[in-house]
């Protein structure tokens, strides 16, 4: 069962034209430790099981853009630094982040959801998210 906490980080999120300083509250942040996963090879009629992540923690935050996600992780490294936990180095695989980003017209359902997965720098989460936001919203207005 996962724990949930709330959390709120102070970010610095820079806008192209207009840097704004804020605060990000999550209000259900859960907390669950990874337990690896199925993965399913129909040409051969087997499953493998994936325990790379085994045993490490995960937290869910859900941001609106790419430069906000990019601050709240950088955000995160600082805490971890500070509290002696880790250095917090992305590029060496000291934290893990990935990104599920999803997007959909106002009042209507969610969209398909994408995953990008072990992204290994702040800038390379927020030109992930960016992109992804990008390309879901050109499909969005061609259907």
């Amino acid at each position: 069962m996962p724990l949930v906490l709330v959390v709120k980080l102070s970010v610095q999120v820079d806008a192209g034209w207009n840097k704004a300083g804020y605060q990000i509250t999550q209000q259900r942040v859960p907390i669950a430790v990874d337990s690896g996963k199925s993965l399913h090879d129909e040409e051969r009629s087997q499953t493998l099981i994936d325990l790379n992540r085994a045993g490490v923690g995960l937290m869910e935050l859900v941001m609106c853009c790419g430069e906000e996600a990019a601050a709240a992780v950088r955000q995160l490294q600082l805490i971890l630094q500070a509290l002696g936990t880790c250095q917090a180095n992305m590029a060496e695989g000291q934290i893990r982040v990935d990104a599920n980003v999803s997007v959909h017209q106002s009042g209507e359902p969610l969209g398909v959801r994408r995953e990008v997965k072990n992204i290994n720098s702040v800038m390379h989460l927020a030109k992930a998210i960016d992109y992804e936001i990008q390309r879901q919203m050109e499909v969005l207005q061609s259907s």
